[in-house]
């Protein structure tokens, strides 16, 4: 859905329904009942310019979220779709972590003031760095019990059952369960899948 690498110009000059979940992040954090809900002033309601958006990381995420992937069943289907709804009482804030779990994205703000947008995939590293420029280095445990999970239990809006919040079926990793002798529960809602 981008025009010549411009998010800002859409395929054939008209903006269509899309459920590329990049160009669905960047309309929310641009239109005036999104991220940056304002009264308007004086009957003005504008678009946050795309000036203030760091291009090249947001065309990298909106082409990563249109990459087919391949189903195990057969078939492939687009990286990330982005659909659901929001109340204009929702906190913004809500809203848009809400769209970021459903797309594995994080929108930030870049050192130069643009904002920018990462996640989407796994890419593997293209540097390294030789042992004779570390100066120094620390290693950490992993994960602690709190923020650790061997089962997570999902909650995502089913169309087949009116759009409503259904349970999925747990997903379980069982060598760590067996490793860690316990069951450490993680819940997550997806509204926005």
């Amino acid at each position: 859905h981008v025009a010549n690498g411009d998010p800002d110009r859409p395929r054939n000059n008209n903006w269509s329904f899309s459920e590329n979940a990049g160009l669905v992040l960047l309309d929310y954090m641009r239109h005036p009942d999104g991220f940056k809900r304002r009264a308007p002033q004086a009957g003005l309601r504008t678009m946050v310019p795309i000036s203030k958006f760091y291009l090249p990381e947001w065309i990298a995420f909106i082409n990563c979220c249109d990459e087919n992937v391949a189903l195990k069943a057969g078939g492939t289907e687009k990286r990330y779709r982005l659909c659901g709804s929001y109340d204009m009482t929702s906190d913004p804030k809500d809203v848009l972590r809400g769209m970021q779990d459903a797309c594995d994205a994080e929108v930030y703000i870049r050192g130069d003031g643009t904002i920018g947008i990462h996640g989407g995939k796994w890419d593997a590293p293209t540097t390294t760095i030789a042992n004779k420029y570390l100066l120094s280095h620390s290693l950490r445990p992993g994960s602690r019990k709190l923020t650790a999970y061997n089962v997570l239990n999902i909650k995502y809006t089913a169309p087949n059952n009116d759009y409503q919040l259904v349970d999925a079926d747990p997903r379980r990793d069982e060598d760590n369960v067996t490793l860690r002798g316990e069951e450490l529960n993680r819940s997550v809602s997806l509204i926005w899948c």
